[in-house]
């Protein structure tokens, strides 16, 4: 990637036979934000133009709903035809 700069990094990406996901983990002190939350909004349309499913989580929902979270990135594993291998 010669003189091109990143222009996100992701918290973590997961390949998928259909598409590709993206799994953030959000302070909610931080991005609750308005200057954070329209940053996100901004960065959100952006991956979804580059065909990423985007999935957002609080820490507090990773920590005290984690099946619920993992229930919704399982569903959305599925929609996309299961991991890719």
């Amino acid at each position: 990637m010669e003189n091109k700069r990143l222009r996100y990094r992701l918290d973590f990406a997961i390949f998928c036979q259909k598409g590709k996901i993206n799994i953030e983990c959000d302070d909610l002190k931080w991005h609750c934000q308005p200057k954070q939350r329209a940053k996100d909004k901004k960065r959100d349309r952006w991956l979804k133009k580059q065909g990423w499913t985007v999935l957002r989580f609080s820490g507090e929902e990773i920590k005290n709903n984690t099946a619920t979270c993992v229930k919704i990135l399982k569903q959305a594993i599925q929609n996309l035809g299961g991991l890719s291998l």
